[in-house]
């Protein structure tokens, strides 16, 4: 049930509709890959745009565990058009096992506006059936919740809760794939999980357009043993709502500020007591 979830929720972020002034570009991946006998890779991509407006600059990236690699010189994608791309991985070192091709394809509205939509792809390397979940390791993921009528709360936590309830040490390495909307300076974390340990991996996270209710969010995370490779694929949503906004900041804030000012005034009134006391000294002296 867990698994078919996930793909489903994975399938559905295949298609992705951005609104322009003159129309709307509508983006549709898809991805065949094909693995030789000699353990060589290859992989077919597809981009298409179903729209009636032009998608500018189109880059698409491949992700797939360490692997990396970028097309940045494929062009524009005009309405009803489509972008194939190619790759075949002739020694990619990877273990048996199953992972995630994740394809990114990012591109530009003609006002420059930018996009990024994802496809997430299973693919099963070298192996004749499904690598079964390991049930000694479970991951939880809590994604934050931004009221949009705060304009200065902006910034939040993704936390990815991992429990190794095995007798053997993990490394866990994760990828996290966020849509328009909100971007994260640290993507990319890797924990070391000792036998009978949990952890948790923090994705800071930024909102950059409070438009929407809901931001749908991936997490690749992925472990290997001396003999196999071993992925998973969890999702959930970062969310919006409107909250009425009690200003408790601010008057907690203007309390401190107004005991400053009390005690500025006691002090000035201390030193201004003090010097009139030295000057009657003086006088009474003379």
């Amino acid at each position: 049930m867990y698994w078919t979830t996930v793909f489903v929720v994975a399938a559905g972020l295949i298609f992705f509709c951005f609104c322009a002034f003159a129309g709307t570009i509508t983006t549709s991946i898809t991805c065949r890959k094909t693995v030789k006998s000699n353990g060589a890779l290859e992989l077919h991509m597809d981009i298409r745009n179903n729209g009636d407006v032009m998608a500018y600059h189109v880059i698409v990236t491949l992700i797939l565990a360490d692997i990396v690699k970028k097309y940045d010189k494929l062009g524009n994608n005009p309405p009803g058009g489509r972008i194939e791309v190619a790759e075949e991985l002739i020694d990619p070192g990877l273990k048996p096992g199953d992972y995630f091709a994740v394809i990114r394809v990012d591109f530009e509205e003609e006002s420059g506006a930018p996009h990024r939509v994802y496809h997430m792809a299973p693919l099963t390397y070298l192996t004749d059936q499904k690598v079964p979940s390991d049930p000694s390791l479970t991951l939880e993921l809590t994604s934050p919740e931004f009221n949009r009528k705060a304009f200065w709360d902006r910034r939040g936590d993704i936390f990815l809760h991992v429990k190794n309830k095995g007798k053997e040490k993990k490394v866990l390495k994760t990828r996290l794939f966020l849509p328009d909307g909100i971007s994260s300076p640290e993507p990319n974390g890797t924990l070391s999980l000792a036998p009978e340990s949990e952890e948790f991996q923090r994705f800071p996270v930024q909102l950059t357009d409070n438009n929407e209710t809901i931001f749908p969010f991936h997490v690749v995370a992925w472990y290997e043993n001396e003999r196999s490779h071993h992925s998973r694929l969890l999702a959930d949503n970062v969310i919006t709502v409107e909250k009425p906004i009690y200003f408790k900041w601010f008057i907690m804030g203007s309390g401190v500020l107004l005991g400053i000012l009390f005690l500025l005034i006691v002090a000035g009134l201390f030193v201004k007591r003090h010097r009139e006391s030295g000057q009657k000294a003086v006088r009474s002296k003379e």
